[in-house]
Parts: C-alpha cells; sequence; structure tokens
C-alpha cells in the first residue's frame, strides 16, 4: 500500500519565495537544488513558476518597449535589482493568513510586495476582506489558474477607486496574489475573456495585463 506524500507548508512558502530569483537565474548552491527537487513533484509550485515566468517575460518585454511611465520604471527597478539583498522576513501576508484561517486550507499569499507601496497593499487587502462568494474561495495562485484568468499589477500609488473601476468596467474578479512582484491573478468573464482584458489595459490604474491561458491570443 503507497502512502500518500506529505508536503509541508514551510516548505511551499520557502520555494515559492525563490521562484523569481530562480526564474532569473539568480540562485545558486543549495538553494537552488532545494527548488529543483521541489518543483520536481509539486504541481501547484510548478503553475506558480509558470506565473513567475510569464511576469518576467512581461517585464522583459515592457523594459524593451521604452513606453513605460516613472513610476512603473521605479517598481521595475527594484524588481530587477540584481544586487539587492533577498532578505526575507515574516511578511504582512504571512502573519494575516495564520489569522485569518487558523491553516484550515493551505493557500498562498507569496511573500508581499517589498517593491509594492503600503497605501495599494492597503487597497488590495481591503478589497480582499469584502464578502467572497463560495466559488471565488482563494485558493493560491497556481490553484486559482483557470481558463479566463489575468496577471495583473497596478501602479504603486494607485486608489482604491482605481482599482474599483478597471475591475468593475472589465467584469473581472480578484482571486489570487499577490505575487512576490506584486502581481495579482485575475478572473475574467466567461466568454468575454479578451474584451475584458483590453479593458483591463486601457485602465491608467493598470501597469500589466496578461492572460495566462496557455495559447491566447488577446
Amino acid at each position: 500500500m503507497s502512502k500518500a506524500k506529505v508536503v509541508h507548508l514551510d516548505s511551499h512558502q520557502e520555494v515559492q519565495a525563490l521562484l523569481p530569483w530562480y526564474v532569473t537565474q539568480r540562485l545558486s548552491g543549495e538553494e537552488l537544488v532545494r527548488v529543483v527537487m521541489h518543483l520536481a513533484d509539486c504541481p501547484r509550485c510548478q503553475a506558480d513558476l509558470d506565473i513567475e515566468r510569464k511576469l518576467q517575460a512581461a517585464h522583459l518585454q515592457i523594459a524593451t518597449s521604452g513606453d513605460v511611465e516613472r513610476g512603473f520604471a521605479k517598481l521595475r527597478a527594484r524588481i530587477t535589482s540584481h544586487h539587492a539583498p533577498r532578505q526575507r522576513p515574516l511578511t504582512l501576508a504571512q502573519r494575516l493568513r495564520s489569522d485569518w484561517r487558523d491553516g484550515a486550507a493551505w493557500m498562498r499569499w507569496a511573500v508581499v510586495a517589498q517593491f509594492a507601496t503600503v497605501p495599494l497593499l492597503a487597497i488590495v487587502l481591503a478589497l480582499w476582506l469584502l464578502p467572497p462568494s463560495p466559488a471565488d474561495s482563494y485558493r493560491g495562485l497556481g490553484a486559482s489558474v483557470t481558463a479566463g484568468s489575468a496577471v495583473v499589477m497596478f501602479k504603486p500609488d494607485a486608489t482604491e477607486q482605481d482599482i474599483r473601476r478597471a475591475l468593475t468596467r472589465s467584469g473581472a474578479r480578484l482571486i489570487g496574489g499577490p505575487t512576490v512582484t506584486g502581481a495579482y491573478v485575475l478572473g475574467l468573464p466567461a466568454g468575454r475573456q479578451h474584451a475584458a482584458l483590453a479593458e483591463l489595459r486601457t485602465q491608467s490604474a493598470v501597469v500589466l495585463a496578461e492572460s495566462l491561458d496557455a495559447g491566447s491570443q488577446p
């Protein structure tokens, strides 16, 4: 009789915190081995890795386009810094995870926004605290990526009104995040994913909106 594999929450948290550096090939030694071994048999972290790779590709595309606003350029500079120390202290999201859910269900709030401003984080947390529908229960980034999902980054100085307007006009809903790079996963309305994605890109509070659907051509 085979035994079920036990995956510890601390292992998930550690690997997910290292994923951005793994994607940009800035890990070595024991950290690199630990990430590679964990990814080999963890579908959830594999899904999160796919998100981080899409984010990195989007960052590179923006960086080479020359069409980047000053505020986002500063944010991106922090994200892509090769010399910043990789300190990973206990974050607000990790503390809230324990308080809110008391460990009842595994989920992933990646190390919160070392690169995001406190006001923006407070706004998004306020949106999270609105009563969710049962179908929209947060299950972590990898678990929440389904057909019609998109990854979005808001301006650091976006207001609650700006974010609500972007979600309302596009019909999107917040279902995951933030990642360590300050990105969120949104669920797009069925049957009009491309239109919703296009609407998000027109919103002044949005600096990045990309589909997470394989082969999608929005």
